[in-house]
């Protein structure tokens, strides 16, 4: 027989795969992100004129950070690949292998292609 407090449903945490994890934002972009986000909002208070410092200020930080932010999707393979390098340095290999082999299977990507 099933009772009712074996039936409550522990939450777990998963990593959900999609088009939005984008591998080393945090370490490339976050700061560009930041800065661009300050220079809009300025940019907006000064009531978002067509030239001016305000203006260059804006228009700059945010291309600087769609540039990170192409950069990071364009090399996302590279990216995965040097913080698992990073990870397998800092922890030991048989945790770090496991590691490997869970990212490999979430991206259906073969073994050591």
């Amino acid at each position: 027989m099933h009772n009712a407090k074996s039936a409550v449903v522990i939450p777990q945490f998963s990593r959900a795969v999609s088009q939005y994890n984008v591998p080393g934002l945090s370490d490339y972009v976050a700061e560009k992100h930041d800065i661009a986000r300050q220079a809009y909002t300025k940019w907006f208070y000064d009531g978002k004129p067509r030239y001016g410092h305000s203006y260059e200020l804006m228009y700059k930080s945010r291309a600087t950070f769609k540039q990170a932010l192409r950069f990071c999707k364009r090399h996302r393979d590279q990216m995965q690949a040097d913080a698992l390098a990073y990870k397998h340095k800092n922890l030991d290999a048989k945790h770090c292998f496991g590691k490997l082999s869970q990212l490999l299977l979430i991206t259906k990507q073969p073994f050591g292609g």
